[in-house]
């Protein structure tokens, strides 16, 4: 037991003992969980149990909401360690251990304070004593010491026989995932299973970076998408010279390559754009495969990459894993065509069988129904973290943040959400204009859901729980991923949604209706209204009627249809808003010449624009413009607007056409910047 002697130095600064042994018999009440017994658990982990440092995912919380070790791979490891104080009787915990047994469905909880390892087996009551044993007897044994008992060194060996990390085949993970019983069937019995958004998104992240370097494996599959259009070349290139101006500001456009091979050649600045183009096509591969699992998991959708469905399809398709994701991606694009069409940048890539594998595998433990938060939200933090998203004033809101906002907005419970009229609640008018990865969005709508889905089986108000985020919730967000992110973010959502009702009518909705999340410049919603319409200018000219224009760098989904019409009949029109809500850029002027030049294009800010301002002044103006009557405005901006200088336009409006009720200095916590507010009008 090199484990327990390793900490001899911790014993004597703690107690003054010099082994285990006399620590343990030495009375002292004090908590030693973070100084001393979280540390050996960990020992215990690494060199009994075999486990790589990598392969386990630490949560060393205070409040006894997460265990301190889960394994990253839970399919083959199904279970979850904890570490108490030494000096506690660890019966106590056994309510807790068990809690996060039953919330994350394994099979295992262990609990360990020094003194024992204690294992507790789901659907049982008391620990097993076949895998639980006392430490001081086998380290006393390691001493050559006699054993009271061999049942210890009996149960000690079973224990690291269950335990111990192993590594599953391919062909194992296969198995696991074609055999593993449906999401849908368990919850709908009764399982009472919840998401850890911090073990998903950690998981996420790392299956995000083995896609990257999978995707880089496959730039043929690129070159054989690009020899076919032009389009999709010039629209590829485009989003390089895009990134290396978020990554790099001021470059030359003509020191930059011409051809997408060159980006992959190359090294520096030119390197790290393709790295980074590479990351985007493995985050927004592994959304949609995310997206598709979700609505398995609600039986929205036939069965392709989980339960039964996936051994039925990888057998039609003689084992061949790609085709059985292309067949999904294909339905998927039945149901909603703006997010698994080819018409994006990144459909060329598909993951090889092994990362496809791995990915599928890696999901089989979470039910994905049941996912209501902003996932995809901290996975683009960590994306934004590695691009100037200073620059760009990109800031990821916590989660916490976003709820308090919605709060103070008066966002919450069934009489907030709605708008009730008689016995129908209607949809309230919510814009964000700048969505990030829609954080906000994805909160409203939870509270929507929540209230929707109180009585699972009242399919008129899960109706209207729908309408409510399909037909009231608009977000607009400028740059590509993130609006992609926003877009898969919000049907995550839904899926609970849809769910709901598959279970409550007996029978599966039809498409999505298109969600009001648009690819577009916000400000450019702004109208000009003492110009008249002619007939006959392109839309781009046209002041009167607003109409999105493509792209032809690198717009991500198809904006014709009901995208445009949520833009002409919604964001287009002024004072159609109960609530603006969100975390809008807030860059200056002196680092972001393009950005602004954009903004000083547009005719309906001429006149309004003032040099050496925020960007952020102009999202607020035009907040004015979309809020009803009585409608509010709950943003984050930075604290300095209040005093600024350059922002007495601002103030000056703002006083004349809005009360603010209520103004939150949050100082140094991270929700944007150091020094930001939250504004509640």
């Amino acid at each position: 037991m090199a484990c327990l002697d390793e900490r001899a130095g911790l014993y004597w600064a703690l107690r003054g003992a010099e082994s285990v042994r006399e620590y343990l018999a030495t009375k002292d009440d004090r908590a030693d969980e973070e100084t001393l017994t979280e540390l050996i658990l960990r020992e215990i982990l690494q060199k009994v149990l075999r486990f790589p440092a990598d392969a386990v995912f630490e949560q060393l919380s205070r409040d006894g909401s997460k265990p301190d070790f889960t394994p990253i791979d839970l399919v083959a490891h199904p279970f979850v360690l904890d570490s108490k104080n030494s000096s506690v009787d660890l019966a106590h915990h056994e309510k807790q251990i068990r809690r996060y047994i039953d919330e994350r469905s394994l099979t295992y909880g262990v609990l360990f304070n020094l003194r024992e390892i204690r294992v507790y087996k789901a659907k049982t009551t008391g620990h097993d004593e076949e895998l639980s044993f006392p430490l001081l007897p086998l380290w006393g044994y390691a001493r050559q010491e006699a054993l009271d008992s061999e049942d210890v060194l009996e149960r000690f060996e079973r224990f690291c026989g269950t335990f111990s990390w192993r590594k599953l085949g391919l062909a194992a993970k296969i198995g696991e995932i074609r055999n593993r019983p449906s999401w849908f069937e368990r919850l709908s019995h009764g399982d009472v299973v919840e998401v850890d958004v911090e073990y998903v998104v950690e998981r996420l992240r790392r299956l995000a970076r083995m896609l990257q370097d999978d995707a880089g494996a496959q730039v043929e599959d690129l070159d054989r998408t690009l020899g076919y259009s032009d389009l999709r070349a010039r629209r590829v290139l485009g989003e390089l010279r895009s990134l290396a101006q978020d990554i790099a500001p001021g470059t030359k456009p003509e020191s930059l390559p011409d051809t997408v091979d060159a980006w992959r050649h190359g090294d520096g600045l030119v390197g790290r754009v393709w790295r980074q183009y590479l990351l985007r096509v493995a985050y927004l591969t592994l959304a949609r495969i995310l997206l598709y699992r979700s609505w398995e998991d609600v039986a929205f959708v036939d069965e392709y990459l989980y339960d039964g469905g996936f051994g039925m399809w990888l057998d039609r398709h003689n084992q061949d894993v790609r085709k059985v994701l292309n067949e999904a991606f294909l339905h998927g694009g039945q149901e909603y065509r703006w997010l698994f069409g080819p018409d994006n940048n990144y459909d060329w890539y598909r993951p090889s069988d092994a990362a496809l594998v791995e990915l599928l595998y890696a999901l089989v433990p979470v039910p994905l129904g049941r996912l209501d938060a902003d996932v995809l939200g901290s996975l683009y933090e960590s994306y934004a973290d590695e691009i100037d998203r200073d620059r760009r004033g990109q800031f990821f809101t916590p989660r916490p943040v976003v709820r308090f906002m919605l709060d103070r907005a008066g966002f919450r419970g069934p009489d907030g959400v709605f708008r009730v009229q008689g016995d129908t609640r209607h949809p309230l008018q919510v814009l964000d204009f700048a969505t990030g990865s829609g954080g906000f969005l994805v909160e409203a709508a939870r509270r929507v859901i929540d209230v929707a889905a109180a009585d699972p089986g009242d399919v008129k108000a899960l109706h209207e729980g729908l309408a409510a985020v399909v037909k009231g919730f608009v977000g607009g967000e400028i740059s590509p991923f993130p609006y992609y992110l926003t877009e898969i973010n919000l049907l995550l959502q839904v899926s609970r949604l849809l769910g709901a009702l598959r279970q409550a009518t007996g029978r599966r909705e039809s498409a999505i209706p298109a969600l009001g999340v648009l690819h577009v410049d916000s400000l450019a919603s702004k109208r000009k209204t003492n110009l008249q319409s002619l007939d006959g200018l392109s839309p781009e000219h046209r002041h009167d009627e607003g109409e999105i224009v493509a792209s032809d760098e690198f717009d991500l989904v198809p904006l014709d249809g009901e995208k445009q019409e949520t833009w002409r009949s919604r964001m287009w029109q002024d004072g159609g808003f109960d609530l603006v809500v969100g975390n809008p850029p807030y860059v200056g002027e002196s680092n972001n010449k393009p950005l602004f030049d954009l903004l000083r294009a547009l005719d309906a800010w001429k006149g309004i624009y003032r040099g050496k301002t925020d960007y952020l002044y102009y999202f607020l103006l035009l907040a004015l413009d979309k809020l009803r009557p009585g409608g509010r405005l709950c943003v984050i901006v930075p604290a300095g607007w209040m005093n600024a200088g350059a922002a007495g336009f601002l103030r000056e409006r703002l006083a004349r056409e809005l009360t603010i009720e209520e103004l939150f200095l949050f100082g140094s916590y991270r929700s944007a910047s150091a020094a930001s507010a939250a504004c509640c009008c």
